[in-house]
Order: structure tokens, then C-alpha cells, then sequence
């Protein structure tokens, strides 16, 4: 089964990412195609292709190109859409990651994402902290979209997110679940 975590910088992520690595040590956290203060690797398109074209896996993401692309470079005025993340090809490659993955939004309240948001300026992306409010609403508005299996996961009812988080995850092993070859 494919994982990938999603959510607005401050939402809880990496942390969530960590448990669940905890919890499945059989899934490799992939590497990230961004990073919150450096922005996205050289060549992202050809490198989601090439990861997205193959058989499914056993990964977690942390956060993931045909997901979180959208939403940054929608949500903050000083970037755009990539041209070759408007194709057809892109759209097929995000409805096979969808249909082969748990995608799980962390969306805790926008207050407490603000908070961390700007706690932790320094080690954001420039244009981050001043566009929280319409990259959280976009995250919101992706989540409701997003045309595959997911779950919302919130670390500040952490209990009964995580309960959330677990039956998803067991409801959708038999039909996500690839054993590695």
C-alpha cells in the first residue's frame, strides 16, 4: 500500500509520518521531491513520472507532487502551475497514485497550523507564512476532490484521529495492500 501524508506546513506531517513508519517498518518513507524551505527538486515531473509509472509500492510520502503542487503554486501569488503539471498525462498519473493510495489530510485547526506556521518562519518556504490562510483552505478544498481513498487526521484529537486513521488503514489493506516482489 501506497501512504502519503498531505497537509499544510504546521498540520503534523512528518511527526504522523514517523508514527506510522513506527507502526509499519515493512514501508520505506519515500524521499522527498520538496522540502519546506528549499522548494521542489530539479526535473519534478520527470521525477513523478518515473516514480508514479511504475507498480504501486510500499511507501509513505511525505506530501506528494500531484497533490501538494497544486495547492502551493495555486495558493501563493508568487508561483504558477508548472505547464507540464497541466497535462493530460499529469491528471492520469495523479488518478493512478489515487487509486493506488491512502492519502491522509492533516488538517488540524487553521489556528493551530497559523501558530506553527509562524513559529517555525525561518524554516519556511518564502511566501508560506503570509498565504497559510489559502493554502489551508486549498488543502480543505483538495481533500473534499481528491478522487481516491483518504482520511482526515487531526494531532490535536490525536486518539480518535489515529482510531480514524487505523480503520482506514485496515479497510483498505486487502484492496491497496502489494506484496513486494
Amino acid at each position: 500500500m501506497t501512504i502519503i501524508i498531505e497537509g499544510p506546513d504546521g498540520a503534523g506531517k512528518t511527526t504522523l509520518v514517523q508514527e506510522l513508519q513506527d507502526h509499519f517498518p515493512e514501508m520505506e518513507i519515500h524521499a522527498r521531491f520538496c522540502t519546506s524551505k528549499g522548494g521542489p527538486i530539479p526535473n519534478l515531473a520527470e521525477a513523478v513520472y518515473k516514480d508514479a509509472k511504475g507498480r504501486p509500492s510500499n511507501f509513505i510520502y511525505d506530501r506528494h507532487p500531484l497533490l501538494s503542487e497544486y495547492i502551493y503554486n495555486t495558493a501563493i501569488p508568487t508561483r504558477s502551475i508548472r505547464p507540464d503539471f497541466l497535462s493530460d498525462a499529469m491528471g492520469r498519473l495523479r488518478l493512478r497514485v489515487a487509486r493506488h493510495a491512502l492519502t491522509v489530510f492533516c488538517l488540524p485547526p487553521f489556528n493551530e497550523v497559523k501558530k506553527n506556521t509562524e513559529r517555525d518562519a525561518e524554516d519556511q518556504m518564502p511566501g508560506v507564512v503570509e498565504n497559510i490562510f489559502d493554502i489551508y483552505q486549498q488543502y480543505c478544498m483538495h481533500k473534499i476532490m481528491w478522487p481516491g481513498r483518504q482520511v482526515g487526521f487531526d494531532y490535536t484529537q490525536h486518539q480518535m484521529s489515529w482510531e480514524g486513521l487505523n480503520y482506514a488503514l485496515f479497510s483498505t489493506k486487502g484492496k491497496l495492500w502489494k506484496d513486494r516482489k
